[in-house]
C-alpha cells in the first residue's frame, strides 16, 4: 500500500527536482524530505537497498542519497549495482554515513563511480551544496568523492 502510494506520488512529480535517498531510519527521511522541501526538492524515500534500485530503474531520479550501511545489503554493493546497469548507471550517486568513512570505503566507492559522501551529522546546507554541486557540475570540473 505504502508502495503504491509512494509510486503514485512519484509518477505526479517533476522529475528534475527529484531526490532518492535510502536509509533505514524513517526519522531521518522524513526530516532530510523536509528540508529538500524547502530548497524547491522533492525527496522520495527508500527504507532498503532492494527499494533503492527499484525506485531508482523506474524514475531515474537526478540524484541518489545512499546510506552507507543500509541493509538488506550495503551501500557499496547497491551503488556497484546501481552503476552496472545501463539505466542507473548515469544516475549521480552520494553515499553517507553516521560512521567513519574510511580511506578503503573511500576508495572503493570512488572506484565504483560515486560522485560525493558525507558524514550524516553534517549541517543540512552542506548535504544541499553537494547535491547543488553533482546536479549542476562546474564547467572542466568534475565531482569526484572527495568530501
Amino acid at each position: 500500500m505504502l508502495w503504491d502510494y509512494a509510486v503514485y506520488i512519484v509518477k505526479s512529480m517533476d522529475r528534475n527536482n527529484v531526490v532518492l535517498m535510502v536509509d533505514n531510519e524513517p526519522l531521518t527521511l522524513r526530516l532530510f524530505g523536509s528540508y529538500f522541501a524547502r530548497a524547491g526538492l522533492e525527496l522520495i524515500p527508500a527504507y532498503d537497498c532492494d527499494q533503492c534500485h527499484e525506485i531508482a530503474k523506474r524514475m531515474c531520479p537526478r540524484v541518489i542519497l545512499l546510506g552507507y550501511s543500509v541493509s538488506p545489503s550495503d551501500g557499496l554493493k547497491t551503488l556497484a549495482r546501481l552503476k552496472s546497469e545501463d539505466v542507473t548507471r548515469d544516475i549521480p550517486v552520494i553515499v553517507f554515513t553516521n560512521k567513519d568513512f574510511g580511506v578503503e570505503a573511500a576508495q572503493t566507492a570512488n572506484k565504483l563511480g560515486v560522485n560525493a559522501y558525507f558524514h550524516k551529522g553534517v549541517p543540512f546546507k552542506e548535504v544541499l551544496h553537494k547535491v547543488h554541486e553533482v546536479l549542476v557540475p562546474r564547467r572542466g570540473h568534475t565531482s569526484s568523492g572527495a568530501a
